[in-house]
């Protein structure tokens, strides 16, 4: 028998305790029991080496195998101690997070004074609607000439807070002001000739500057229609009479989910 060929990771048996199992030979005692006719006596001499042998093999197993400073045979690695162990840096996959399902919406009308708005499709639990651009263009030998603004009033997206001057003749209680409860306002920034010698106003509102958002707490059930009214001035009860081309690019978001990698 020869405990070196058995393999305890962490751990060896000394070569003492090898050399006493491998240099005990029964069969020569055995032979010797034979010959002088001594086999009742021969068990008993076995038994008592088998147990001598036995109590040396546990002291020096004992000895050797130290439990309390490596502890290697019954510690099992977790995963992540393998991979620390090996220095392999773990494959997570893909990662991932769930965000609120947004919806782009592109509009274009040539609107004159109002326009309902009819989705595609209808989006539902709507918790917000950013305006991110939106431009217009009319003609300046219209009612458009020389105005340096255009103001969206949506129903749906109602938002604006303006203020009034209780002095002011035209308007001293704030029941013209379109600007109040307005979605969005459009500033004139240039004005040109098109390739057909039409002289036109341009006008833009775009998010980086305008920050023109509309919160629904608690969410919007639906939202199919946009009713909508432009006006080109801020102090009065009628829309526009001129035509002006209208886009803009609504971002949409609801509480379904969506994920992302």
């Amino acid at each position: 028998m020869n405990i070196s060929n058995y393999n305890l990771d962490g751990n060896d048996i000394s070569n003492s305790l090898d050399n006493k199992l491998n240099q005990s030979n029964y069969s020569e005692t055995f032979n010797t029991y034979l010959e002088e006719d001594k086999i009742e006596g021969f068990e008993d001499n076995l038994e008592d080496n088998f147990k001598e042998e036995l109590e040396v093999f546990n002291n020096s197993f004992s000895e050797t195998i130290k439990f309390d400073d490596t502890n290697k045979i019954t510690n099992i690695n977790t995963p992540e101690e393998s991979l620390q162990k090996y220095n392999v840096i773990p494959n997570s996959g893909l990662e991932s997070q769930l965000i609120n399902k947004p919806y782009n919406v592109v509009l274009y009308k040539d609107v004159t004074g109002t326009h309902t708005f009819t989705l595609n499709e209808t989006i539902k639990n709507v918790v917000s609607v950013k305006l991110l651009s939106a431009y217009g263009s009319a003609k300046k030998d219209t009612a458009w000439g020389g105005k340096f603004f255009a103001i969206l009033q949506i129903d749906e997206l109602s938002k604006n807070v303006s203020a009034y001057d209780a002095s002011d003749p035209v308007d001293n209680d704030n029941s013209l002001n379109k600007l109040e409860n307005s979605f969005a306002v459009l500033e004139n920034y240039n004005n040109y000739q098109t390739s057909s010698g039409v002289g036109r106003n341009w006008y833009r509102n775009e998010f980086i500057h305008n920050h023109d958002i509309k919160y629904f707490d608690p969410p919007l059930a639906q939202l199919q229609h946009l009713n909508l009214t432009i006006y080109d001035t801020p102090f009065t009860n009628t829309a526009s009479a001129a035509g002006l081309q209208l886009r803009m690019n609504l971002l949409i978001e609801t509480t379904e989910k969506l994920r992302i990698y």
